[in-house]
């Protein structure tokens, strides 16, 4: 499942195609709390950039925390608010979940170490990352299943 063509329409939307990325989408130090800065004169405005993010973070999960906190301030938000929510338009990252049946194995996401120039280049990305990575898992667990011998 993908929203590839829902977060550029987001990013279009909210003029912030030209934004350089950044290392996580809210700082873990930053702590919002109500009341703080001037509050917005259009609250509707706030509100949209949140819910869909919140729609976005479906398939993001990297998103999620900061757009569960962002949720928290939209009855009175202020300008602090929608700068930390446009903020979160800014990131940049790379992930995958391998799911044996319907549970979850394993899953990462990372902020992207390099621009790809097309989306089939940042999807071969992924899936060298992902194979990589059930590689290593396997190995370990062959280890430690003769280990265990």
């Amino acid at each position: 499942m993908t929203q590839r063509k829902f977060t550029n329409d987001l990013l279009k939307e909210y003029d912030c195609l030209g934004y350089t990325t950044v290392s996580s989408p809210l700082d873990s130090t930053f702590k919002l709390k109500a009341g703080e800065g001037a509050l917005l004169s259009d609250p509707m405005y706030y509100r949209k950039v949140v819910g869909k993010l919140n729609f976005l973070s479906n398939t993001r999960l990297d998103v999620a925390y900061s757009v569960q906190h962002l949720s928290q301030f939209r009855q009175a938000p202020g300008e602090p608010y929608l700068k930390a929510a446009l903020h979160v338009l800014r990131k940049s990252v790379s992930g995958y979940i391998v799911l044996l049946g319907d549970s979850p194995i394993s899953w990462k996401s990372k902020k992207q170490s390099t621009i790809s120039l097309s989306s089939a280049e940042a999807e071969y990305r992924s899936i060298r990352k992902v194979v990589g990575e059930l590689v290593w898992v396997k190995m370990l667990d062959g280890r430690t299943g003769s280990d265990l011998s």
